[in-house]
């Protein structure tokens, strides 16, 4: 099922629920309440959509950042870490209604709108079923965009998907799925519209960009994501069991627990390219790859279109659930840290203030 979330108010802190994750379009007022984020393996085939709007404010203290505090980082205007907004925010609690969209699908996994025309919605399933709901359909359509050979097994399957910056005009997107090849792994992979008939993909342009193993069959991450900058963002999680049997979130040797930074287009002979200024370029040791670190299972990314912050939501392994402000080489604590308190090992729990790093350079949620 498909359903539209309709706001009477406009609120301060947006969430996007599809098929039981959270992908995130939020700014500010992100230092209370409690929201929760759903592995997939819970995914019902509802997928839910959420429109809203929330304020940042000035800040006063001459560094252009909208913080208040002073020392060039972003904030909402009073030092507390969370990224401004530039929208008008509402008080109190908004009137909401549901609306049923259209039925029909199973086990959904993405609802990613067409870049030009977002009222075409692109649904996906675990199975690696893509199809495409036309404004003013009401059931699943029987024709299908694209269907690759996912493994759909507990957490693996589709899992992410992006349009190229410049879709349609560049006929390019990328999928974050689980390649049912006979042994796990994730595959980054790009594909792009049928030359003949640009409604649907063509299944023979599939590319691979990036692929690595999966130790379990869950905690695959799954999010993919455009950024400001043109680079593809990719969420990837700890590699599965519990507790982090692997300590891949605090690693820099293997790309589970992250997030990556990859330019699409080829380099020399590599698939795609490394940003120079990605944080662990030329460090011995580190995949160059990583963006930023400590991450369990970050379902969903998303980009703030107005400032360019990008949020993650991140399951939490029992007791807290978290979304994050990403940034360029932070730590977010995983497995030392499931939100803002101590999992495992010693760590620094006296820092609650959202977006902060604490005395072991782990960076704090906006929200648990």
């Amino acid at each position: 099922m498909a359903f539209r979330l309709h706001p009477t108010a406009r609120f301060t802190t947006s969430l996007l629920l599809t098929a039981s994750v959270l992908s995130l379009a939020a700014c500010g007022g992100g230092s209370s309440g409690d929201e929760e984020a759903s592995e997939s393996e819970d995914a019902t085939g509802e997928a839910s959509e959420a429109t809203s709007s929330t304020t940042g404010e000035g800040d006063g203290d001459g560094d252009g950042d909208g913080d208040g505090d002073g020392d060039g980082t972003s904030g909402d205007g009073d030092g507390d870490g969370v990224p401004a907004c530039p929208h008008s925010e509402v008080t109190g609690d908004p009137d909401l209604e549901w609306e049923l969209v259209a039925t029909g699908w199973n086990q959904g996994t993405l609802l990613v709108p067409h870049p030009t025309d977002p009222e075409r919605l692109f649904v996906g399933q675990q199975n690696g079923e893509i199809t495409v709901l036309a404004p003013g359909e009401s059931t699943k359509p029987s024709s299908v965009f694209l269907q690759v050979p996912a493994l759909n097994n507990f957490e693996m399957g589709l899992l992410g998907m992006a349009f190229h910056p410049d879709f349609p005009e560049d006929p390019r997107f990328y999928l974050n799925y689980n390649p049912n090849s006979g042994d796990d792994r994730t595959r980054i992979a790009e594909f792009s519209l049928d030359a003949s008939d640009p409604t649907i993909a063509d299944p023979s342009s599939e590319r691979v960009l990036l692929e690595f193993d999966q130790p379990f069959r869950n905690h695959n991450g799954g999010g993919l994501a455009f950024g400001p900058d043109g680079y593809l963002y990719i969420a990837t999680g700890d590699g599965g069991d519990s507790n982090d049997p692997l300590d891949a979130g605090e690693r820099l040797d293997i790309l589970l627990g992250k997030i990556l930074r990859i330019d699409v287009e080829p380099d020399g002979g590599a698939a795609y390219g490394v940003p120079s200024d990605n944080p662990f370029v030329g460090m011995a040791g580190a995949m160059p790859e990583i963006y930023a670190y400590g991450l369990r299972n970050p379902w969903r990314i998303g980009f703030d279109l107005e400032g360019g912050v990008l949020y993650t939501g991140d399951v939490g392994q029992g007791d807290y659930e978290e979304i994050d402000v990403i940034a360029n080489g932070s730590n977010y604590g995983w497995d030392t840290m499931e939100g803002f308190h101590c999992f495992m090992g010693a760590c620094d729990d006296s820092v609650t203030a959202p977006n902060q790093e604490n005395a072991n350079g782990q960076t704090t949620p906006i929200i648990e």
